[in-house]
């Protein structure tokens, strides 16, 4: 027979034993819950950092170069315009998106609207020559360049666009032209 145990003191009532486990258990599960978020918290603030970053990034790549940049949104609604396009029409992105077409010589304006609504239609990259009014008055020959981006789904996100000044290149073409007839 074995000896009788030494006395330990009061038992706790057996719901007390049960409280207590309960008790560890939840501050346990509210540290790990705490440490969770904080990482969570941690991991959020670098992608928003890295986000900003990275949109820095594109903001002076594309004010870096004197090609003329925008991009609009998957319906075509123009949201960004880099400064060359600033510079060389003379007017900020509010009048531009509020009709960009005035800017477009008026021979030009069907044939230019007829391929932008095809884009749009297609969702495929295109390519348009026109004539574009310059901050002076002058209309210069310009190929527009847009490719579309689309999410994983197919669904089609936004475009992305370059205007490129040819009128230069078209002169020496036609000046080529006359000095070989």
């Amino acid at each position: 027979m074995a000896p009788p145990a030494p006395d330990e003191g009061p038992r706790p009532a057996p719901g007390a034993a049960t409280q207590q486990a309960s008790d560890r258990l939840f501050a346990s599960l509210r540290n790990a819950a705490l440490q969770t978020s904080d990482s969570i918290l941690a991991l959020q603030r670098r992608t928003e950092e890295r986000l900003r970053e990275s949109e820095q990034r594109y903001r002076y790549l594309s004010e870096a170069i004197n090609t003329q940049l925008f991009s609009t949104t998957a319906e075509g609604r123009l949201d960004f315009i880099n400064q060359a396009v600033v510079r060389y029409l003379g007017v900020e992105l509010a009048e531009i998106a509020r009709d960009w077409r005035v800017f477009v010589h008026p021979d030009d304006r069907v044939h230019v609207k007829q391929m932008i609504r095809s884009t749009l239609l297609s969702s495929a990259p295109a390519e348009v020559e026109f004539r574009l009014r310059r901050h002076d008055g002058e209309y210069r020959h310009h190929v527009l360049r847009v490719s579309p981006t689309h999410d994983d789904a197919g669904n089609l996100l936004r475009w992305y666009g370059s205007v490129f000044d040819v009128e230069d290149l078209k002169r020496a073409e036609s000046a080529t032209l006359k000095a070989t007839q």
